[in-house]
């Protein structure tokens, strides 16, 4: 929304910006500026910002400027600016780039009296007027007062100015240019040997060129310093008279001049490029340290790993000891008290701690809370609250880098979003867990009050009409209830054998026992014991002699091969054949024993053969009405699958009855022989 004011009444309303900003820089007296702009938004009732550029002479800057300039940047934001942080070659330029991005109509800049003098190059100020078509400059002078306190901030400043020159690079630069006076002193000797004349501007192109690279390496100051220095240094050698600080003509300080300026122009173009490609390999190793980032957030679901994995490449990200303190270590009253023991920190660590969670504010170094500690806190929230605090421990070099400490709050929001993530996950997991419980639960309780009861019902009905109608029933009638009451107790005991069957495969409580066994003639032995089960039908059984073994659980194997027997048994006509045949199937880690069970049912739908195997699962009306819990298959699956092998179901080759493939293994061959299958034939 947008809000008009009048400045001065009876002049015509001015419509209000969306957003004012100021702009700091590392004057001590800018937090003036940042509570002349709070004022100013307050009056307007808008939105306000304050913002830093970084250029080159940011780096300039004295470990002390630095961390004020950081401490201002976070008061601003704990007043309730938007701060914002941008790179730029000049302050002129970054705050023209981010009016027009952020549709800013007024800045408040800091000024002196110099900075209020027209046509002032150097000034910020005056430099921001020609942008009066975009956007309104306000001057907030900064000017130190008069006083006794107010000169000795100054000698501090001179102090610290004094003390934030690099002299290492000073020397290194003078040892350059002694160099280029030894080279230069070769090359204009060796001219005047071959020519006869002193080639005076060769020799200057060699400080010029150690000036650049002082610039290119030291920075611009460095490189200034040499451009002087060169000037002087080619007056005093190589111009005539010789060995002597001494100007001929004009054209010579004309000369001069000119390369004192080219030096200058190449030193800052020189420190500027360096400058700006030290920054755009740091953005691209951020980078390239958020993409690596992103996929560990990725790669873990586990809330323990990827607390790990976090801690462990945030270390190798920020060269330095990180920790990641979760909600839990906050509502323990002990936890606090095991970090400082054995993280050995101190009282101010453990308070600028403290308040970054409960203020869920960024404390520590860099910032006005606790910032005699060694750490730099930052609060992890997401949209559910704080969930954690990220913590740094800041060496000697990054304690003042404002982009760093930018850096570093990138990674606790990264963090912290990928932690709740992994939270959600898992809740949805436990949801979705419980859900298939509920499920499971609902279809048992079906399952057991339709299929369970059935039996129950017949049970009772038979052994109540023995004992009322013991008298009055024949020998015969006596002896069909007895015999329907023994039938119905067998099924019922089938029934429940198979659902305390699946619960123990599902919930791994059943460890298998494998020994080397012959399987076809473990079959034989249950084909023999099922004989009075199978009166109904004809069991023919292909098998391979003894050439072959498999490594299994003899039980499991007898519950999936009894079950599979059984099914095909229920769902075949009576009088029909049911097939049990044997093969090897040769497979990449060795060869498989196979078996089918093969009758001549109604076969089943292709659409189906998957869905079977699930549990409780029934397929027709007329398969409801086959006595059953729907469990038979599953339990046969998991045992195969228990044994790495498989189960499958096909229609045989005449397009009749179902075909049940199930695979065990690896086994092993017991002679290099094979020999036809052998057909024996089982009646009931």
């Amino acid at each position: 929304m947008q809000l008009q004011r009048s400045e001065i009444p009876g002049t015509p309303t001015k419509v209000m910006p969306s957003i004012v900003a100021g702009c700091i820089n590392e004057h001590p007296m800018s937090g003036l500026l940042i509570r002349t702009v709070r004022n100013r938004a307050t009056e307007w009732q808008v939105p306000w910002a304050i913002i830093y550029v970084e250029t080159p002479e940011h780096y300039e800057l004295s470990s002390e400027q630095k961390e004020d300039i950081i401490r201002t940047l976070s008061r601003a934001e704990q007043m309730g600016a938007q701060v914002y942080h941008t790179v730029s070659p000049s302050v002129i330029k970054g705050i023209q780039e981010f009016v027009e991005k952020n549709a800013v109509s007024d800045i408040f800049v800091g000024t002196s009296t110099k900075d209020m003098i027209p046509f002032n190059y150097f000034s910020v100020f005056q430099g921001l007027k020609k942008y009066s078509n975009l956007f309104t400059t306000h001057p907030v002078n900064l000017e130190w007062r008069s006083g006794v306190g107010d000169w000795r901030r100054l000698l501090e400043k001179i102090k610290s100015d004094y003390a934030r020159i690099k002299w290492r690079s000073y020397i290194y630069s003078t040892a350059a240019l002694l160099l280029a006076t030894l080279l230069g002193e070769a090359a204009y000797q060796t001219a005047f040997t071959v020519t006869g004349h002193h080639m005076v501007y060769n020799v200057s192109l060699l400080f010029m060129l150690a000036s650049i690279m002082n610039a290119f390496r030291y920075g611009l100051m460095p490189g200034l310093f040499s451009g002087f220095l060169s000037a002087i240094m080619i007056n005093f050698f190589y111009l005539q008279p010789r060995f002597e600080l001494h100007m001929r003509n004009s054209q010579d300080l004309v000369n001069l001049g000119l390369f004192i300026v080219a030096t200058v122009m190449a030193s800052r173009i020189g420190a500027n490029s360096y400058r700006s490609i030290g920054l755009s390999k740091g953005r691209e190793e951020r980078i390239q340290t958020l993409y690596r980032l992103t996929k560990i957030l990725v790669a873990n679901r586990d809330p323990k790993e990827l607390h790990s994995a976090l801690v462990c490449e945030l270390d190798n990200i920020l060269e330095t000891e990180t920790y990641i303190f979760l909600a839990e270590v906050f509502t323990d009253t002990a936890g606090l008290a095991q970090i400082q023991a054995s993280i050995q920190f101190s009282e101010d660590d453990v308070s600028a701690l403290k308040y970054c969670w409960e203020n869920r504010e960024p404390s520590g170094i860099g910032t006005f809370r606790s910032s005699s500690s060694s750490y730099h806190f930052e609060p992890m929230v997401t949209s559910s609250g704080i969930i954690g605090v990220l913590s740094v421990k800041m060496q000697p070099h990054t304690r003042d880098d404002l982009s760093y400490i930018r850096f570093v709050s990138v990674l606790a929001d990264q963090s912290a979003q990928a932690l709740e993530r992994v939270k959600l996950i898992a809740e949805m997991e436990e949801a979705r867990v419980q859900q298939e419980r509920e499920k499971l639960r609902s279809s048992l309780l079906s399952s057991v009050s339709h299929d369970l009861k059935t039996p129950l019902a017949s049970i009772i009905g038979s052994l109540s009409a023995l004992r009322h109608m013991e008298k009055t029933l024949s020998q015969e009638a006596r002896a069909t209830l007895l015999e329907t009451a023994l039938d119905e107790a067998e099924r019922l005991n089938s029934f429940i054998t198979n659902i305390l069957n699946m619960t123990r495969l599902e919930s791994g409580a059943v460890k298998l026992r494998k020994t080397w066994v012959e399987p076809d003639m473990l079959i034989a032995d249950m084909l023999k014991r099922m004989q009075q089960r199978m009166a109904n039908h004809e069991i023919i059984h292909l098998t391979l002699p003894g050439h072959f073994q498999v490594e299994l659980d003899a039980a499991l194997f007898e519950l999936l091969f009894s079950n599979l027997v059984d099914n095909a048994a229920k769902y075949s006509p009576s009088g029909s054949k049911i097939i049990v045949s044997s093969g090897v199937e040769n497979r990449a880690n060795g060869p498989y024993w196979k078996f089918m069970v093969t009758d001549e049912g109604p076969g089943i739908d292709e659409k189906d053969r998957d869905r079977i195997f699930n549990k409780f699962t029934r397929l027709e009306k007329k398969d409801s009405q086959v006595a059953g819990t729907g469990l038979g298959l599953a339990i046969c699956k998991a045992v195969a699958q228990a044994h790495g092998g498989d189960i499958s179901v096909n229609t045989d080759e005449n397009g009749k009855g179902s075909v049940f493939s199930a695979t065990l293994g690896p086994g092993r061959y017991m002679e290099n022989i094979m020999e036809p299958p052998t057909k024996k034939v089982a009646k009931g």
